[in-house]
């Protein structure tokens, strides 16, 4: 569990910069690029968010490679990140939203867990989300399997997408949900001590998920993307962080 959750009023606007797109792409890893930062919004795993969001709201993707080609299809830039140490490890990417993504939806599943995130969606970012939709976003998070970590890894980059590598040591002690539109984190001014969500493009990303499988794009159908991209955000927090402190960036 989260060891502490507050809002702050720091605005942290000089460790801010314009972020390159309005659908996620990037990682919420704190640790700085070996070269050019992606200043894509950030979201756990990067492009790995927009399938997992999609599958924990019960929409069938057989094919998560042609899932991620027809999301570049749709003008679409996605990116993954690996990490110097764990680049030729066998079973690990060097992406912890990715490495342990059976973890993190086992907290999403699990009744207890859910419930916390749940009441931290409500708390720090007004999210009261229904009971039942919940449920129906919870309940089959643990059955999910998208193959292993690298196989993940992979469709991305045979996508066409930005795989970045990501150098030092994990140092993050803060998570910052970041809502102000059109921004995102310089890791070389955060110095690698915060995750950073930029939640702020969530909206845009459910749209784009919906207009990638050809589902009708509804506000119930957005508002639920939405929610499964908060929840899984919240549960990778929980499992790579659970000592981390929340800031929301308004």
């Amino acid at each position: 569990m989260f060891k502490k959750l507050h809002e702050s009023p720091a605005d942290f606007s000089d460790w801010y910069v314009p972020a390159d797109g309005d659908v996620v792409c990037a990682c919420i890893d704190g640790r700085r690029f070996a070269d050019q930062q992606n200043f894509g919004p950030n979201s756990a795993g990067g492009s790995l968010s927009l399938l997992v969001a999609a599958k924990l709201c019960g929409y069938d993707v057989p094919d998560f490679a042609k899932f991620y080609k027809n999301l570049i299809t749709n003008g679409v830039k996605l990116g993954a990140h690996i990490d110097e140490k764990d680049s030729q490890n066998l079973t690990k990417t060097g992406c912890g939203a990715n490495d342990r993504l059976d973890e993190i939806l086992e907290k999403i599943a699990d009744k207890n867990s859910r419930a916390e995130i749940l009441k931290q969606m409500k708390k720090l970012l007004e999210m009261a989300l229904d009971k039942n939709v919940a449920n129906e976003i919870g309940h089959p998070a643990a059955k999910i399997k998208l193959g292993t970590a690298h196989e993940r890894l992979a469709a991305i980059q045979k996508a066409g997408g930005q795989v970045d590598e990501l150098i030092g040591e994990h140092e993050e002690k803060t998570v910052i949900i970041n809502l102000k539109t059109g921004t995102t984190l310089n890791r070389e001014q955060s110095k690698g001590k915060m995750f950073n969500v930029d939640a702020w493009a969530f909206e845009k990303s459910a749209k784009i998920i919906l207009m990638t499988l050809g589902e009708e794009i509804t506000d119930t159908a957005i508002k639920k993307l939405i929610a499964a991209l908060t929840m899984f955000n919240f549960a990778t927090a929980m499992v790579l962080n659970p000592g981390a402190k929340i800031i929301v960036r308004r």
